[in-house]
């Protein structure tokens, strides 16, 4: 202590129970007392004292219980953790560094009710850039449980995990940059449940404005916002499940099973990923598998791309997407002009579209998976098991684009073939719709066109 260095190469605490409150309507902790028997009010501040140095190797917890039930505040927080491990790089308060070589958490689980919205209180943006150096080399996560409750907001959150575990390569707060090596999470669930009759700015759980919330705080703080970097050079994830449920809704009822998007439930998701990197304005990975299925019946059994996505594009080179009833090949991409343009009918017809599809299945029932609403609509409405054939280049926007070596197989007798083509006014279907087509091929039968003619425009005199 006299050179204001604290060195421990193992610190152990077994079988220990921490248990805080505090009460209405005095708001007193039942610790206060601890922290007044070693506080002299009337004590001179020391103002040449420095901060001591902490050299901590190893830190191990075994069978520890935590409560904490703050009346004030109406929150109860529970937590058990079966073994926590710790190897220390470097720590020294002084400076903000804390560097973890590996940390592992065994059996634990984690409870937080809030049954009162929290007080409003002062909460200024920092003044300073963040100081904290944070490292981690390895972090294990095995059989660990979360929850959380919030009754004013109307939201639950639970989370178990089976294992999760990372490498990482570079952690660094301060400039915004996280580089991992490999993730693998097996066997874990997420369920995220809220009501939607809470406006939003009442709801805890609020992704999008902490965000905000956070590049506002940047900004005052660096006179920038946040222009943070993510870098996985591999994941591994297996055996995973989302569930989300708005309770405001019912269930949705269709004639056919459909996805509803008030209460999904995703299973057996698989997701296997190569140098995925993040950024504000861009992200690109390569998938080497997606698959899993939703409670409606609706199953993805392969997905493969390289995917670009940024402000102007999304890009899906070597495509292979197969389900049960649709199989997609080769190349798929959208361009806008922004992604709020994305939801603006009116720039739909100046969204730029390439594809190079080679041997394309579109099955009707994926379709209805997806959107049910068209089941009395033609041509779905000729049964689920219907699907089509397509093949060729298509480049241009929705309203004005040229397709070449076109080829469609669908319905029941339906063939059309063409060396090239422009088509345009989509989306719209009325007398602005334009196509000229070079055909090679078209062969139809009555009940195909029966089954795309509104119904009566034929008369019954034309077989």
């Amino acid at each position: 202590l006299l050179h204001k260095q604290i060195n421990v190469s193992d610190v152990e605490l077994n079988n220990g129970r921490v248990r805080l409150t505090r009460t209405e309507p005095d708001s007193v902790n039942n610790y206060d007392f601890v922290l007044k028997a070693f506080i002299d009010p009337n004590a001179p501040k020391d103002t040449t004292a420095s901060a001591l140095k902490y050299d901590i190797g190893k830190a191990r917890l075994n069978n520890i219980y935590f409560t904490q039930n703050d009346q004030v505040t109406g929150s109860d927080i529970r937590a058990k953790i079966g073994e926590f491990t710790a190897n220390m790089d470097a720590v020294n308060v002084d400076k903000s560094i804390y560097k973890v070589d590996n940390a592992a958490l065994h059996r634990a689980a984690i409870s937080i009710v809030q049954t009162k919205t929290a007080p409003q209180v002062d909460n200024p943006a920092p003044t300073k850039p963040l100081t904290v150096q944070f490292g981690l080399n390895h972090a294990t996560l095995d059989s660990v449980a979360f929850t959380y409750k919030n009754s004013p907001a109307a939201q639950f959150i639970s989370t178990t995990i089976g294992l999760a575990d990372i490498t990482a390569k570079n952690i660094d707060l301060r400039k915004e940059r996280i580089n991992l090596t490999k993730l693998t999470l097996k066997n874990t669930r997420f369920a995220y449940a809220q009501n939607e009759a809470v406006p939003v700015v009442q709801r805890v759980v609020n992704p999008a404005e902490a965000v905000r919330k956070l590049d506002e705080a940047a900004q005052k703080t660096t006179g920038q916002p946040l222009e943070w970097r993510v870098n996985l050079d591999q994941s591994d994830i297996s055996g995973l499940d989302v569930a989300f449920d708005n309770f405001n809704k019912p269930q949705q009822k269709t004639r056919l099973p459909a996805l509803d998007y008030n209460h999904l439930h995703f299973s057996d998701l698989v997701l296997n990923t190569r140098d995925f990197n993040f950024s504000a304005n861009r992200t690109t990975a390569k998938v080497e598998n997606l698959a899993g299925r939703e409670q409606s019946g609706f199953k993805v059994d392969k997905w493969r791309a390289n995917v670009v996505y940024d402000s102007v594009q999304i890009r899906l080179d070597s495509l292979d997407l197969m389900t049960p009833h649709t199989r997609i090949r080769r190349s798929l991409a959208i361009g806008y002009e922004s992604l709020a343009a994305l939801g603006t009918v009116k720039k739909l017809p100046n969204l730029k579209i390439t594809g190079d599809l080679r041997e394309v299945r579109l099955g009707f029932r994926d379709i209805l998976y997806l959107a049910p609403q068209l089941a009395g609509t033609s041509p779905f409405n000729t049964g689920p098991n219907q699907s089509v054939l397509l093949n060729g280049q298509i480049a241009g926007r929705v309203g004005d684009f040229t397709v070449r070596n076109f080829e469609f197989v669908g319905l029941r007798n339906t063939i059309l073939k063409a060396r090239r083509g422009r088509i345009q006014g989509l989306p719209n279907t009325d007398s602005r719709l334009y196509a000229d087509l070079d055909i090679q091929q078209l062969s139809t039968s009555r009940a195909d066109i029966l089954s795309l003619a509104p119904k009566g425009s034929i008369p019954n005199n034309i077989s």
